[in-house]
């Protein structure tokens, strides 16, 4: 490893390299000047470059084992086998809490026979009128599915691919469930854009 030797200044303003002298003159010790060999600042350089290469490395790897972790977190999606041969059925696995009685899925079948949309209402109670609307517009409903008369189970409400997507989007559509009016939350309305793009 290369030396350092002190570099001396004299009055004429000339650096030179040595001891300080005792003399008459006025000369001041500026500091020590370090010098490397070229090998050793190969050396340095080759071992400055490594470090670099694996600190990227170990942040990209921290990131690739990080970011599935944090997509099945923020998932609240799923794919299932429908209850007919050929049916898919993909819904929001927790269900929305829309008030302190009912909470509500959304769903994209998909069949053989074509595409279904609807949400799904858990809570609600058979004789429990239903129905969308967005601003003072009422929305369609294609079919409403209920319990038996002596069966227990969620409401399902079929729409339209247009209706579907139209809720999804509007932060002003209001579901209707007897005499409450009932706002869809912002991460509801995020699953059924999310479930829209994956049926189609």
């Amino acid at each position: 490893m290369g030396g350092c030797t002190p570099r001396v200044t004299g009055r004429s303003g000339a650096s030179t390299v040595g001891p300080i002298q005792i003399g008459h003159h006025k000369e001041s010790h500026t500091g020590p000047t370090c010098a490397f060999s070229p090998s050793e600042f190969r050396h340095r350089s080759r071992t400055f470059v490594m470090i670099q290469r694996l600190l990227v490395l170990l942040v990209a790897g921290a990131a690739a084992l990080l970011a599935p972790a944090a997509a099945a977190q923020s998932s609240n999606i799923e794919t299932i086998e429908g209850s007919s041969p050929g049916e898919k059925m993909t819904l929001t696995i927790t269900p929305h809490v829309l008030n302190d009685d009912v909470s509500a899925r959304a769903v994209g079948i998909e069949s053989p026979t074509g595409t279904r949309w609807a949400l799904t209402l858990i809570g609600i109670s058979r004789a429990d009128s239903v129905g969308l609307s967005l601003g003072e517009e009422a929305l369609p409903i294609a079919d409403v599915s209920r319990p038996g008369k002596d069966e227990v189970g969620p409401t399902r409400v079929y729409v339209s691919q247009e209706t579907f997507l139209t809720v999804a989007e509007q932060s002003r559509s209001r579901l209707h469930v007897g005499d409450a009016t009932l706002s869809l939350p912002a991460p509801m309305r995020a699953d059924m854009q999310q479930i829209f793009d994956t049926v189609l």
